[in-house]
């Protein structure tokens, strides 16, 4: 009995330590993902940035 509890403790903790780790990985995945999304679109506004801002200067 008690070497069944300890068992079904032990399958328990590798899971939870599983599942946790793949949490983490996920987390990370999505961290890497939105940091180069934020890299994309703070390129993008420097390149506008350097593109209208001549424009309006020769409008005026």
């Amino acid at each position: 009995m008690a070497i069944d509890l300890l068992k079904q403790n032990e399958q328990n903790a590798f899971g939870y330590q599983s599942k946790r780790l793949d949490v983490i990985k996920e987390i990370e995945s999505k961290r890497i993902d939105n940091s180069v999304i934020l890299q994309k679109t703070v390129q993008t506004f420097i390149v506008a940035t350097i593109v209208v801002l001549p424009l309006f200067t020769l409008v005026i």
